[in-house]
């Protein structure tokens, strides 16, 4: 049974058990953030501090960059591709615009660690392709103070691909908690999905 007073193991073993799955041969690293201080008298005294970390991934997509952000802002896609991990994705609040609040249930892959998350749309421009939301509910808090994604599109050359730059920025409760590859491996292989998907639907097209 999953110990929820302690983080950095149940954290690890949900890196382990999704790890296989996502990106056989992952193997996590756990960062270690020491202050050792010495005074007369006193013996040395480690120390262990929370503090903001982020981690982010530049994903090359063979779709351009339009195709792919109309797609990415529709709820149903992703729960479409890969009912595993997400079962469902819908707006309780507002329509995807600044402020609106989404509610994510997670799949069998990951819902006996992960069921479900809120999330708040931070920023959405449409101009610059860029979205930003933060995670305020669910399983996530019982391991991070603050946990915010971004994403950003760039067009490629000649409107035949883009690039994706994702970020995550986290504060972790646990000091001593692993860092959350798992998230990126999580973000890289959706996006892929999404691709294969666009790519499918034009080859269906152009036949």
């Amino acid at each position: 049974m999953m110990d929820i007073e302690s983080p950095a193991a149940s954290w690890a073993e949900l890196e382990r058990s999704i790890g296989e799955l996502l990106n056989p041969g992952y193997i996590s690293q756990i960062i270690k953030l020491e202050d050792r201080q010495a005074a007369a008298g006193h013996n040395i005294r480690r120390m262990a501090t929370a503090v903001a970390r982020s981690m982010a991934a530049a994903i090359e997509l063979k779709v351009p960059a339009t195709t792919l952000w109309d797609t990415i802002k529709n709820p149903e896609v992703v729960p479409k591709l890969m009912p595993e991990y997400v079962s469902s994705c819908e707006y309780l609040e507002g329509d995807g615009g600044v402020g609106s609040i989404r509610l994510m249930k997670f799949g069998p892959a990951v819902a006996h660690f992960v069921t479900f998350s809120k999330e708040r749309i931070d920023a959405v421009d449409d101009s610059s392709k860029k979205l930003a939301y933060s995670v305020f509910e669910g399983e996530l808090m019982n391991y991070f103070k603050s946990y915010k994604v971004s994403v950003e599109l760039v067009q490629g050359v000649e409107d035949k691909g883009c690039t994706l730059n994702w970020s995550l920025e986290y504060e972790p409760i646990n000091p001593d908690m692993p860092p959350p590859e798992i998230s990126k491996e999580g973000a890289i292989s959706t996006f892929k999905a999404v691709e294969a998907y666009l790519l499918g639907i034009n080859n269906e097209s152009t036949k």
